[in-house]
């Protein structure tokens, strides 16, 4: 949770469109942890970044378009480098990445990365539809 809230700290300023810097991720190194808990606490950022952009987007006024399509780029665009960063573990580590107690596919490294990449789609498939219509609707 540690490092999810670090993420979440980290990347919601981009996001949010409050700066243009995407901003960094403690490392594993810099706070001191396994690489189990590390990357599955940053396999729970897009979905605590998701919520939020939802939140946000009913808070802002509808007529602003261009501001929440760009809201909803900058999410997928984030939750896209995240899921293509903890790819790159799914091979190194097939099934030996399980920081989790609970049993279950859900709860493998596995399990987790497939997660993202359900939600990566829906938010793709969401910020296409907005484009669509011509704006930026919830």
């Amino acid at each position: 949770e540690f490092v999810e809230f670090l993420g979440v700290m980290a990347l919601w300023p981009y996001v949010n469109g409050e700066t243009e810097d995407l901003g960094v991720i403690p490392s594993v190194d810099e706070l001191h942890m396994r690489p189990q808990t590390w990357l599955r606490g940053l396999g729970d950022v897009p979905g605590e970044l998701g919520k939020m952009v939802l939140d946000r987007l009913l808070e802002m006024d509808f007529s602003n378009k261009e501001k929440r399509l760009a809201i909803r780029r900058r999410l997928v665009e984030v939750v896209q480098q995240i899921y293509d960063f903890l790819s790159l573990y799914e091979t190194a580590y097939p099934q030996v990445i399980n920081d989790s107690r609970m049993r279950g596919y859900r709860n493998t490294f596995r399990g987790m990365l497939q997660n993202v990449g359900f939600l990566l789609e829906k938010m793709k498939s969401e910020l296409l539809e907005a484009m669509e219509r011509g704006g930026g609707g919830v």
